[in-house]
């Protein structure tokens, strides 16, 4: 699915879940990656609730990291997470996970431009503009502090909508 074919993964995650789950030896958080996986392609394919299913078992397999490698997992699923909830709409469900996402950067000093963004785009849903843009022009600082060619296509989603939403709202 990381070369766009989605549809042809999806029958392979299963099969690797399958497999995982068979072995006793497996790491939760290799566990965790794959499930958060599926529920990548799966939303990629338009299955919000299959995809959302499979995040939320991710979630199961990731929560709690006591190492980098299971805090960097657990930050990429909830930032999944919480851009299909923001998606949706679904601000409630959002909320929890990005103060989450947020103390979880914070302790593993990840950058934050992800659930600033999406704290942004909260706040702005609830009509609370002076913490809308607090939380965009965080998030763009974030941004302009990675080299560009290591701003994901989320950033650069968050980067241009953070731009154009302050331009407009002064």
């Amino acid at each position: 699915y990381l070369m766009g074919d989605g549809p042809k993964a999806i029958p392979y995650f299963h099969k690797s879940l399958s497999l995982y789950r068979k072995s006793s030896s497996i790491p939760e958080v290799d566990l965790g990656r794959s499930l958060n996986n599926l529920g990548i392609a799966l939303r990629k394919q338009g299955e919000e609730l299959e995809a959302n299913r499979y995040l939320l078992l991710a979630r199961e397999y990731l929560v709690s990291p006591t190492d980098i490698q299971t805090a960097k997992e657990s930050y990429y699923n909830l930032a999944n997470l919480i851009d299909l909830y923001v998606d949706r709409k679904d601000f409630e469900a959002a909320k929890p996970l990005i103060e989450e996402a947020l103390s979880l950067g914070e302790h593993w000093s990840f950058s934050l431009e992800l659930p600033y963004f999406h704290a942004a785009q909260l706040h702005q849903a609830d009509n609370n503009l002076d913490q809308a843009r607090g939380f965009y022009r965080a998030s763009m600082a974030e941004l302009y502090k990675l080299r560009s060619t290591d701003i994901s296509k989320i950033g650069q989603k968050a980067l241009a909508i953070g731009e154009t939403w302050l331009a407009e709202s002064k």
